[in-house]
Order: C-alpha cells, then sequence, then structure tokens
C-alpha cells in the first residue's frame, strides 16, 4: 500500500514540473516589414531555432532568416542569407553535427524562375557552404531532411510554366550539398507534395495530393521509395470530395501518422486523420466534425505521452487563428488551443518539449497591412497557454478550486455553474477513463488510484483542463 501511494506522489510531482514550466507567445521580425514563421526546431540547449523569411533586417528583396532564443523564448541571434534576388525559407532542420540546414527557393538564376536554395551552417548560424538547385522548370521547396549518413533528402514540386504540368521531385545529396541522384514523380494531374519522413535508412515516404481517376476527384496520396529514389508503392486515401495530405510522422510502434483535410459539400475544410503501417494499409482514421472552417498542417510525435500533435488554422469568418489539436493514440481527443491576440495567423510547424509540452511557429498579421511578425507559442503538456502578453512570459491561471474534493475517494464536484458539458477524463499517459456523471459530479469510486485531467466544456465554448486525484483508502 505504501508503496502505490508512493508511485501516485512521484507521479503528482511529474505532473506538477510539466504544469510548472513556463508558457508564453512572442513575436520576432524586423520592425515594419514582412516576416513569416515556417520551420521550428528545439536546441541542445533547450532553446529554440526558428526559421522563415525576412523583409527586414538588411534584406534585398526579401531573405531566408534563422532566429535563435533561449528556453523562455528570449531572442540571442539573428540571422539572414540570400542574394541580391527574393528568398523565401521553407524547411529547416538540425543537422548531426548540430549546425543547421536551411532549404527555401530563390530566384536568383539566369531565367528568373525560382530554384531550391539551400545552406548549411555551423551551430552558431555561420554559412559553410549555399546551393542552387533546380532545372527548368520552377523548382518549389516543400521539405529537406537528413539521413544517418549525414546526407540530405529535399521534397520539391517542379512546375512547367509553358505545359503548366506539376511533378514531385525528390534529391538526395551529400553532406557538402553536391547531387547524389534526383528522381521525378508524376503520380497524377495536379501533383503537389508537402511532407517526407525516413521510414528507415532504407527507405522514406512522401506525402501530398494528385488526381485520383478512382474516385475521379484530387486526393491524398503517399508514396514510398527506396534510398534509390524506386518507387515501391503509391496509395490514394480519400473518397470523391477532395483531400490532400499534409504531414507524415512515425510513432513508437512504428506506425505513421497522418494529417491531412477534405473539403466538404458545404465549403468548409475539416481535419482527416488516419494511420497506416508500412505497406499504407489504414488501421485507423478519423474525420473531426464541427461548423467550424479548420484546416491541419504539421504533425508531430510525442514520445512522453505517446500522443500526436497536430497544428492547425481555424477560420471563423472573421479572421484566422493558428492553434494546436493534442490527441491520444487512436487519435482520441486530449486538448486544443488556438492562438488569439495575434489577429489573423498562420500556423507553420510544432515540436514536441522535453517535458511534453509543445511549441508553433507561425507568422502573426497584427500589425499595419503588409507588416507581419514571426510568432513562437509554448504550450504546457496539456494546452496550457499564456494570455499572450508579447513582451514577457506568464504563467497559466489557477483554475483547480472549480473541482473538489480533491484528491476524491468518492464524488468530484463541479464548482462551475458555466459548465456545459464534460468532455473527457484521461490519465497521465493520455488513455482515455471510462466514467460515470451527472454534469454535476463525476462518480470516482470505479476510477483506479492516479492522477488524471478532466476537461469540460463551457457555455461559451471555453474548453477547460484540470488536473486532480484519486486515492481510495
Amino acid at each position: 500500500m505504501r508503496f502505490r501511494f508512493l508511485i501516485i506522489y512521484i507521479l503528482s510531482i511529474i505532473v506538477f514540473k510539466i504544469d510548472a514550466q513556463s508558457v508564453f507567445t512572442r513575436t520576432y521580425g524586423a520592425p515594419g516589414s514582412f516576416n513569416e514563421g515556417k520551420s521550428l526546431a528545439i536546441t541542445s540547449d533547450s532553446g529554440f531555432a526558428l526559421f522563415g523569411s525576412t523583409g527586414g533586417w538588411g534584406a534585398i528583396n526579401g531573405d531566408m532568416v534563422l532566429i535563435k532564443t533561449d528556453s523562455l523564448g528570449n531572442q540571442q541571434w539573428a540571422k539572414i542569407y540570400g542574394t541580391n534576388n527574393t528568398e523565401q525559407g521553407i524547411s529547416m532542420k538540425i543537422s548531426r553535427d548540430s549546425g543547421f540546414v536551411l532549404a527555401g527557393n530563390t530566384n536568383n538564376n539566369q531565367n528568373g524562375d525560382y530554384d531550391i536554395y539551400l545552406v548549411k551552417t555551423d551551430s552558431l548560424g555561420e554559412t559553410i557552404w549555399s546551393k542552387n538547385i533546380g532545372d527548368f522548370n520552377w523548382n518549389l521547396c516543400a521539405e529537406v531532411i537528413e539521413n544517418e549518413n549525414g546526407e540530405f533528402y529535399i521534397l520539391s514540386n517542379k512546375n512547367n510554366i509553358e505545359s503548366n504540368s506539376k511533378t514531385i521531385s525528390v534529391d538526395k545529396l551529400t553532406s557538402l550539398g553536391d547531387e547524389i541522384w534526383s528522381r521525378d514523380y508524376f503520380i497524377g494531374n495536379e501533383n503537389e507534395a508537402n511532407s517526407i519522413i525516413l521510414l528507415n535508412n532504407d527507405s522514406l515516404l512522401f506525402c501530398g495530393k494528385s488526381f485520383n481517376p478512382i474516385t475521379n476527384s484530387e486526393d491524398a496520396f503517399i508514396s514510398m521509395i527506396n534510398s534509390n529514389g524506386d518507387s515501391i508503392w503509391t496509395n490514394f486515401y480519400g473518397d470523391e470530395r477532395k483531400e490532400w495530405a499534409t504531414s507524415l510522422v512515425k510513432n513508437q510502434s512504428g506506425y505513421i501518422g497522418v494529417s491531412a483535410n477534405r473539403l466538404m459539400t458545404e465549403g468548409n475544410r475539416r481535419p482527416f486523420f488516419f494511420s497506416i503501417d508500412a505497406n499504407g494499409t489504414v488501421q485507423y482514421n478519423e474525420l473531426q466534425t464541427g461548423p467550424q472552417d479548420i484546416e491541419v498542417g504539421d504533425i508531430q510525435y510525442n514520445t512522453i505521452f505517446n500522443s500526436y500533435n497536430i497544428a492547425l488554422e481555424l477560420n471563423d469568418g472573421t479572421y484566422q487563428s493558428a492553434g494546436i489539436y493534442h490527441f491520444g493514440l487512436p487519435f482520441f481527443y486530449v486538448c486544443s488551443n488556438v492562438i488569439d491576440g495575434l489577429g489573423n495567423s498562420n500556423a507553420g510547424e510544432i515540436v514536441v518539449n522535453y517535458d511534453g509540452g509543445f511549441a508553433e511557429i507561425g507568422t502573426a498579421f497584427f500589425l499595419l497591412p503588409g507588416q507581419s511578425s514571426i510568432f513562437l507559442m509554448r504550450m504546457g503538456a496539456f494546452c496550457e497557454k499564456s494570455n499572450n502578453n508579447l513582451l514577457g512570459i506568464e504563467e497559466k491561471e489557477e483554475i483547480s478550486e472549480k473541482i473538489y474534493p480533491n484528491p476524491s475517494n468518492d464524488k468530484l464536484f463541479i464548482n462551475d455553474l458555466d459548465l456545459k458539458k464534460i468532455i473527457s477524463i484521461n490519465d497521465i499517459a493520455g488513455k482515455s477513463v471510462l466514467f460515470e456523471s451527472n454534469n454535476q459530479f463525476i462518480n470516482t469510486e470505479k476510477i483506479e488510484n492516479g492522477t488524471y485531467f478532466l476537461t469540460f466544456l463551457t457555455n461559451k465554448n471555453h474548453l477547460i483542463t484540470i488536473k486532480f486525484l484519486v486515492i481510495h483508502p
């Protein structure tokens, strides 16, 4: 019995540490200019690396920008990369040597078309080498990744302006940026690729959208290729409506989580999540429903809670807000939050922090027309967020007095007259827990000892998540 209470005490300490982590919203960029946030990574010192584009800081016609912060989002340095022409930052990864590989687009060529612009830096952002990669087409970067040998793969979209044809391309490069091979893939009409991952060192997966003759519509697709670029399989996912896959991630069980979207008959977008095995067979799928127009982008796997974090954009008809979904496996809802207070905002990539929380990068348009900022939103493990104090850090509001008694061994009462609906109870691992309730109290007699998170919806459609303990004598 004493051992069981010791375990509960340890879990309480773990959750307290997660809750106690600072959450914040900060913005970055040269004042009075356009700044765009696209890609995000956690550095070895628990800080953040933010990547995108800027029209300021001495940029000529727009350059790629890399910003380094500490763990609290305080900017440490910012550096721009480009030419006298236009560059746009798209994808960034921390490389195996602790430097950065930066990938984007440039029109710095003889034809004025766009090529892929690839830059390799050291850990302080100083350029080691840069490359232009492209041909007579418009070559637009989608994502760059690195394998365990220090070689790079670049996923891109080739647009032939004269023939109006679209082809997907994958380039494999040495650690110095020299080409090993380049392969083109024509899935169907209207090809567009969005994300690429290493399944293992011998095979890769990439996803996007293309025309599916079976459904006679544009559908999400996923393709597997080997390390030589040879096609292994391509599968479509969707129906007669329009679908597109935006991002892929491998979880600890070897399955691949997919974030995708579906265009509904009423014209709104809906998130469309599913997971596949290594053969492309669907293991689980879920279509999010509701009146809102929601589009999802980047998906990341949370090893601490065995869950998925997914970037979203919510359009309520007034303005567009970026945010995050947090889903347990297989895709049961845990929590979500939008990033308000920034006006219109677009979501970029998300990362999972070492404590199980997560962060998102994006673009905020709350300034004057033609101006924007890169934002960084640091959330707690269960979507706790700041009140968007853009100049500092603010701990989340304490709301534990809304439930009592805590710990509970019989009934847990909810002291909130604005209660609309109890959504869920999840354990510390994010697993959904069955419970009995009459919307005034929750029967905890049949819930095992442990730490749990109660989520309920208010009449103002605010989601509130509260931690509580169950301790039976």
